[in-house]
């Protein structure tokens, strides 16, 4: 079959030729080009359409700078708003619980963080901090004090956990039947 191919393309002048079903066995037919070499391109390559107009600067769209300052005092203002409407509405506001084992200064500085943007909306705020060295049932009952408490809306579990509690720690066991669901506008 590959010679019968490779003679064909041997002693093809054409662009193009079809092999037959019998000559490729179960394949319909293939489209077989020549080889580049075997082509007659002309030295100086001349396009068949005239070239694009040239861009215009004008028509084009300016930079804009945006200020991640003013978008975030705009994402905190309507986050107040909503946790005011929220206690004025049912008598509660959302709460967070952290989890920080250890004392990594990022982890650190993370989540003192999110606790001052937490203190910033209104939002309650629980912090759990835990030595190096706890072991996984530590971990494990302060999650389940958390998931337990109905003023708590969410747990972060600031991560990296010390290798230690890392390679076994399953946040399955707390959690149980949990899902994530995804609501789109």
């Amino acid at each position: 079959m590959l010679m019968i191919a490779r003679k064909a393309l041997a002693s093809a002048h054409t662009k193009a030729f079809r092999l037959a079903t019998r000559d490729v066995h179960c394949f319909s037919s293939i489209l077989v080009s020549p080889p580049l070499v075997s082509l007659d391109l002309p030295e100086n390559w001349i396009p068949y359409s005239d070239p694009p107009p040239p861009v215009s600067f004008e028509t084009e769209q300016k930079t804009v700078v945006v200020d991640g300052n003013v978008i975030a005092e705009e994402i905190r203002t309507k986050i107040i708003s909503e946790v005011g409407k929220m206690k004025k509405a049912v008598g509660k506001v959302p709460g967070l619980a952290v989890v920080l084992v250890g004392e990594q200064r990022d982890s650190q500085t993370y989540v003192r963080n999110k606790i001052k943007a937490c203190e910033e909306t209104g939002i309650k705020s629980v912090l759990a901090e835990l030595p190096e060295d706890c072991t996984e049932g530590q971990i494990i009952s302060v999650l389940r004090k958390f998931n337990e408490d109905t003023s708590i809306h969410g747990i972060l579990v600031q991560l990296p956990l010390p290798q230690v509690c890392f390679s076994f720690f399953s946040l399955d066991v707390v959690m149980g039947d949990v899902s994530v669901v995804d609501v789109k506008d």
